[in-house]
């Protein structure tokens, strides 16, 4: 990198520290990438966190931003995790890692990606509230093991990597891969997810990142010369698979010694290593690959035998699912509304009953599914028509960004799937009520979903569920509201072919939708049948010694490093 380069970064960097005044998250910007029920449901700087958690004294991790506590949620008792920040005081640099960690967090939602499930704001402090994973870390578990089997290991490669290739499709860097930021969700699952995203960067494909940082074992050559892509991620990756097949690090030593191997490439392929099979060995010899050109990408990773050979190939979706989409189409707006906030409520273990079929469905492996994705899978298990998939697509894709993302996949999929319970009604509708005034107000509605929403007015919505006629929902409104189009809807499952009462002002698209997905049902019938946490154990090995002591924490490499030269 030369000195042009290092001004334009210096540049980019001053007109950055000008912006840094004012609130964490700019709302415009994430409602723009991910929707305005996405931002508006979870961000508040009217409420304070402990009116909706209480906080634990108990720790129960740490990451690049700081330690995380553990908390529980008022309304539904359940865990949660919490990382909190005093805003006094912070550094200009400082102060801007935070917002971008904000910024991209908020606008991640995938089944391998840690949910952040609250963000809160105040002129003192930020709260981020996430999921909590009780499974611990990925690190723990290999302690325990000493290593995977290689079964197991093309298992976790492949949901690490599911992860990885969402933030790249993204254009989102992790920049911090690592075995303690990917957590079982819990102790009796192999389900992981990514978490920590305090070095995650937005990046522009065109340039390339030149701040080194991350943790020492993981870091990929190209990052300690200042000049590298996402492919740096894709190396971290590979680190990691390689620790779960060997049960040791690819590079060993000193932090100098360990430096000067990753600069130079000298990757020790252990005897360990080559007790994998050669389909296993291949995969790993093609991700730590010096040259990040020739080093496969996440998605081309993903691709690999030794990963694809680990999955099944059935591709049909479960006629539950589409009973599910057909109670979508032909539900309200403000039903619509409510589902949709709804997918932010729900808990792991209700998501849990979609996520792999959202996965089955997103046969590109980039986390969401998209227009010609659904219309094949459409096409090939219900036989229907290019124009009918058309229109279907365009009732799933609330945010109108032609790809249909996690949470609204959940919205459409849920109904007959997942119960709703007392507490996920009243999660969602005080994501509604983001004043606490115990009513869901017009002006609520105007926070959250701006001044329409599928180009129905706020007021509309507002008269779809005020029985009393006093402008407002109150809490048993709503829930008379939701439980009777309940009802009308069919509930997803065995719903009569006439379309149920909705606002005047009711779209005939919606309407269209609603007929075409009783076809779909019809077409079914006819041609279907119905149908502990673990220390770990002390050894003499070099496996053993470098679990004991752990790895570097994240951190921004230090200068020394940065100017050392490459062995290569």
């Amino acid at each position: 990198m030369g000195a042009s380069q290092a001004k334009v970064d210096a540049n980019a960097a001053a007109a950055k520290e000008v912006q840094l005044d004012g609130p964490f998250l700019d709302k415009d910007t994430a409602t723009k990438r991910t929707g305005s029920i996405s931002i508006g449901g979870r961000y508040s700087n009217a409420r304070k966190l402990e009116e909706d958690y209480t906080l634990q004294p108990k720790i129960v991790g740490s990451g690049m931003s700081g330690p995380v506590h553990l908390a529980v949620g008022n309304v539904d008792g359940r865990k949660y995790a919490v990382k909190s920040f005093k805003k006094k005081g912070l550094s200009a640099r400082r102060r801007a890692e935070l917002k971008s960690e904000v910024q991209i967090y908020i606008a991640l939602d995938h089944p391998h990606v840690a949910r952040l499930e609250n963000v809160y704001e105040t002129d003192e402090e930020l709260h981020l509230v996430m999921e909590f994973m009780a499974g611990g870390e990925l690190y723990e578990r290999l302690s325990a093991k000493k290593r995977y089997t290689e079964e197991a290991a093309a298992d976790a490669s492949r949901q690490m990597l599911r992860a990885v290739a969402y933030l790249h499709a993204n254009k989102v860097a992790h920049r911090d891969l690592k075995l303690e930021n990917f957590l079982y969700e819990k102790p009796d699952t192999d389900h992981l997810k990514l978490i920590d995203f305090g070095f995650a960067k937005f990046w522009d494909r065109s340039t390339h990142m030149t701040q080194a940082c991350g943790s020492l074992h993981y870091v990929a050559p190209e990052v300690l010369k200042h000049c590298y892509t996402e492919k740096a991620d894709v190396w971290s990756a590979g680190v990691i698979i390689f620790m779960l097949l060997s049960g040791a690090p690819p590079f060993s030593g000193t932090d100098r010694e360990v430096l000067k191997k990753i600069q130079s490439g000298d990757i020790h392929w252990s005897s360990r290593f080559k007790r994998a099979s050669p389909m296993a060995q291949d995969f790993v010899r093609k991700i730590l690959v010096y040259d990040p050109e020739k080093r496969l990408s996440a998605n081309d990773a993903l691709a690999h035998p030794w990963i694809a050979s680990s999955t099944s190939e059935d591709r049909s979706i479960d006629i539950d699912v589409l009973d599910s989409f057909r109670a979508y189409a032909h539900a309200s707006h403000f039903k619509r509304a409510i589902l949709s906030m709804m997918a932010w409520s729900l808990s792991g273990e209700e998501r849990a009953a979609l996520r792999e079929e959202f996965l089955l469905m997103d046969t590109n492996k980039t986390g969401t599914i998209t227009h010609c994705q659904l219309k094949d899978l459409l096409q090939e298990t219900f036989h229907i028509d290019s124009h009918e998939a058309d229109m279907l697509f365009q009732s799933l894709d609330v945010n109108n960004d032609n790809e249909i993302g996690y949470s609204e996949f959940l919205a459409a999929a849920m109904q007959g799937r997942v119960k709703a319970h007392e507490d996920v009604l009243r999660r969602t509708f005080q994501r509604f009520d983001s004043t606490q005034s115990g009513q869901i107000t017009k002006e609520n509605l105007r926070q959250i979903l701006g001044e329409t929403f599928e180009d129905e007015d706020i007021e509309e919505l507002i008269r779809e569920a005020d029985t009393t006629g006093d402008g407002m929902i109150s809490y048993d409104e709503f829930l008379d509201y939701f439980h009777r189009s309940d009802a009308d809807d069919g509930n997803g499952v065995g719903a009569n072919n006439a379309p149920p009462v909705t606002s005047k002002k009711r779209r005939h698209r919606t309407e269209k939708l609603g007929k075409v997905l009783d076809k779909l049902i019809l077409e079914e019938c006819t041609v279907s049948t119905p149908t502990s946490q673990n220390e770990p154990e002390t050894s003499s090995t070099p496996t053993s010694r470098f679990l004991r002591r752990r790895t570097v924490r994240a951190q921004t490499l230090p200068a020394r490093v940065m100017t050392a030269k490459s062995g290569a």
